[in-house]
Parts: structure tokens; sequence; C-alpha cells
């Protein structure tokens, strides 16, 4: 009997919950798809009826969660929104909320940062890590020339460096908390997102400040640091390096300059 459009949905949805399960427990290059299709009681027939692959599964569990999260940046940039470094903002405050609170989603950010290892036997998943996260640093450079356009930023502002220095950031909270939950997420999160823009409020004694600047300088050192290994693992003799050591070091001390 032929399957109705809901039950296929159904089907699809379970194949993705047991594939957000099993890419957790296992990490992604270690995951079968005969593990996933049974975790979710299916056959792999089923599963080959959704999915073509293991990368197919990923980049569909990739879109399902990440799909919110780019949608107001998204408009923001088609409209040149001059509201658009305070949403910019409202959209980094939840996704912290909800990695904090909801569990899945928590999961999804552990594989995306802790769980898809840099592996050769994984370098099409890898590489299709590495797009997304070319979409979403082009997506940060347009959003911060609206930015200047509308007075958000410094018109100096260095867009490249600007981009660069905000992914580190977010990777690099992510991938400590992730991995130790040894702050809170909700309000350490958003204050270094927030820093991005400025330069912290100085605080009343040097020893407070250079303290919160180095854990400010370990996060970010963490994220620029992934952000810079990455490409060694599969860029070919024909393709190029996207980030220098020179800009990564550059970003990562200008975090400890204290004023």
């Amino acid at each position: 009997m032929r399957k109705t459009k809901a039950e296929a949905r159904q089907t699809r949805e379970a194949l993705l919950a047991a594939a957000l399960d099993v890419f957790y427990r296992r990490g992604v290059s270690h995951a079968s798809l005969q593990e996933i299709s049974a975790a979710a009681g299916l056959t792999r027939g089923a599963l080959y009826w959704h999915f073509k692959n293991k990368e197919d599964l990923f980049d569909a569990l990739f879109q399902q969660w990440s799909a919110e999260i780019s949608t107001q940046l998204d408009s923001d940039i088609a409209t040149a929104s001059p509201d658009i470094w305070r949403n910019l903002l409202a959209t980094s405050e939840q996704f912290l909320h909800r990695l904090a609170d909801d569990a899945d989603f928590r999961k999804f950010c552990h594989i995306l940062h802790l769980n898809c290892e840099f592996t050769e036997d994984n370098h099409t998943i890898v590489a299709l890590v590495q797009q997304y996260q070319a979409q979403w640093q082009q997506q940060l450079r347009q959003a911060f020339r609206i930015c200047v356009q509308h007075g958000a930023l410094h018109p100096d502002t260095d867009i490249e460096q600007a981009a660069f220095y905000c992914h580190a950031t977010l990777k690099g909270i992510l991938d400590i908390w992730l991995s130790t939950a040894a702050f809170d997420l909700k309000t350490t999160g958003l204050r270094l997102m927030t820093a991005c823009r400025t330069t912290p409020i100085c605080a009343t004694t040097r020893s407070w400040r250079i303290a919160r600047r180095l854990r400010e300088f370990c996060i970010r050192i963490k994220g620029c640091l992934k952000l810079f290994r990455q490409p060694f693992v599969t860029a070919g003799p024909n393709q190029s390096i996207p980030y220098s050591m020179v800009t990564t070091k550059r970003t990562c001390l200008s975090t400890v300059r204290l004023s």
C-alpha cells in the first residue's frame, strides 16, 4: 500500500530524530545508516526512500535545526533593515537560550561542533559543514556592511575582520560550553557576542579587567584556531586556505589589549 503524505512525513521525522540521537552518541563518522534505521524502528529501504546517503541525511538534519536561526538575518539583509544589529543580538540571545534549555537542540550543536570529526572518511560531511560556515560568514559580512550604512558600526570597521571575529567568538563560546558547561551560557555568551561591536565597559580594577579579558581570549582563540585548522584536513593542492595565521593571531590578540 502506498504511504500517505502524512505517513511519509512521520517516517522522515522519525529517521531525523534517530539520526540526531545516533550522531550524538556515536559521532558522525562512526554512525551507520543501519544503526539509524534500526533506532527509528525502520528498514534501510525506508531510509533510502527518503535519503540518498549519510551526507544527505546529515544535510537534512542541519536544515531542520538551522533554518529558523538564519530566517531573521536573511530578511534583514534583503531589506537592509536599520534594526539589523539589534535583531542580530536578539537572534543570538534566542539561540543561546534555546541551546541552554532545549536538549535536542543541544544535541544538534554538540554534533556540529564536537562530533563532526575531521577525518578523511568524513570529508564530504566536513566539506558540507565548511560550506555552511562560509555562508554564515558571508551573511555576517553583509549584515555588518548594512550596520555601517545605518551607523550601528563605526564607518572604519574592517568588515572581513569583524565577521571573522564574531564567528570565532561564537564558535569559542559553543565549543567551551558544550565541552565543560563552565559558565552561564545565557548571560556570559550574550555579553561576549555584544562585545563584538564595542569594547566592554572598563572595570574598576585592572586585575579584574585582566582576568575578564583572559577568559574572553581563551574563548576566542579556541574559536579562531578551530576555524584556522579545518581547511588543512580537506584542502587539496590547488585549494586556498581561507584564513591566515596572521589574521588569526591579530584577531585573538585584539581581545586582550587593555585600555
